[in-house]
Parts: C-alpha cells; sequence; structure tokens
C-alpha cells in the first residue's frame, strides 16, 4: 500500500512540475527562429482602444441623427390635424427612433466585443493594465 502511496505522489509531482514548465515555457518567435517570451505589444492596444473609441464616437453620430430625425417626425406629427393620423404618426416617430437606438446599442456592444479580442491578441498583461469593461460606456 505504501507503494502506491509513493507512486501516486511521484506521479502527480511529476505534473505539477510539467505544468509548472510548461508555464514558464519560451514561444518560438517567428523571425528569428529563437525563443522568446510573449510580451504586451503598446502598439497593438493603442491601435485597438483607437478602433473601439472611434466605433463608439460614431455611436454617438448615430443616436445625434436619431435624435434630429426623431424631432422632424414629431414636429411633422403634431402638425396633422386629424387625431388618427397624428397619433399614427407619432408612433412611428418614437417606433423609428426606438429602432435607431437599438442600433447604436449594437454597435457599443460589437465595438467592446471586438476591443475584448484584441486586447487578448495584445499579449499578456493587457487586460490586467486596463481592465475596464463594456460598463463604462453602457449608458449610451
Amino acid at each position: 500500500m505504501n507503494k502506491k502511496k509513493i507512486m501516486h505522489a511521484a506521479l502527480a509531482g511529476a505534473m505539477l512540475a510539467t505544468t509548472a514548465v510548461s508555464a514558464f515555457a519560451e514561444i518560438p518567435s517567428a523571425t528569428t527562429g529563437s525563443m522568446t517570451k510573449k510580451t504586451l505589444d503598446i502598439a497593438c492596444m493603442s491601435a485597438g482602444v483607437d478602433k473601439r473609441d472611434t466605433a463608439i464616437a460614431g455611436v454617438f453620430d448615430s443616436l445625434k441623427s436619431a435624435v434630429m430625425t426623431r424631432r422632424d417626425a414629431l414636429k411633422s406629427a403634431w402638425g396633422q390635424t386629424d387625431k388618427k393620423m397624428r397619433r399614427d404618426a407619432i408612433r412611428a416617430a418614437w417606433k423609428a427612433y426606438a429602432a435607431s437606438v437599438s442600433s447604436a446599442r449594437t454597435t457599443r456592444k460589437s465595438a467592446w466585443t471586438a476591443f475584448y479580442a484584441d486586447r487578448k491578441a495584445c499579449g499578456p498583461g493587457a487586460a490586467a493594465e486596463d481592465a475596464t469593461t463594456h460598463a463604462a460606456d453602457q449608458n449610451l
């Protein structure tokens, strides 16, 4: 029975050592063929932030356009003398506005989803240095 415990302990130790060594393994460099540790690509992160925030700035443009379109549609609706036509036009204006806002939110979420993938591709430590999430822009 002691031999079994020793064998299990030895096997567990070997597995632990293999895991520890692989965690610190070096990654071959594609350009030189030498072994290098993967590092955070700062230029990659900068490009990812630019891509995300440019898309989010576009969301503001979309929202502004949606508000202006809503304004014009509601002004036109309130110019209707027939109550049923006015009510239908008001509902249509608000429905179109809601669709525009929904689309803008989808664009914002997509920008953040792409940023998370870009950040991950930029190397280890990126998420630790900038742990901000989509919640920062959630009220848009």
